[in-house]
């Protein structure tokens, strides 16, 4: 009896360990969030266009976000898209 008492005990022990090993690392990582750089800021899309051959994009500027704004078709006119200033691209006739 003395056996399963002593493993009941060591069992809860383990639990209650298990738990307050999870809370102290909770408050730690918690309370260090406070003194560093959140992983919640306010996008900036004031950069450049990023652009390919069919659209134009801009990127959140804030160091390591990649989120994407304004994602759209070239709107071309006179030859150059009227948002980005992306050229329009020509394609060369053959003679025959």
């Amino acid at each position: 009896m003395a056996k399963i008492g002593a493993v009941k005990v060591i069992g809860r022990a383990k639990k209650i360990f298990s738990i307050i090993l999870c809370v102290i690392i909770l408050v730690f990582t918690q309370s260090c969030s406070l003194f560093s750089k959140s992983d919640k800021h306010e996008h900036d899309f004031s950069g450049e266009w990023q652009i390919n051959s069919a659209y134009h994009w801009k990127i959140c500027s804030f160091d390591g976000c990649r989120e994407i704004a304004d994602k759209s078709r070239h709107d071309y006119e006179n030859g150059f898209c009227k948002e980005c200033n992306h050229k329009e691209a020509t394609i060369n006739a053959k003679d025959s």
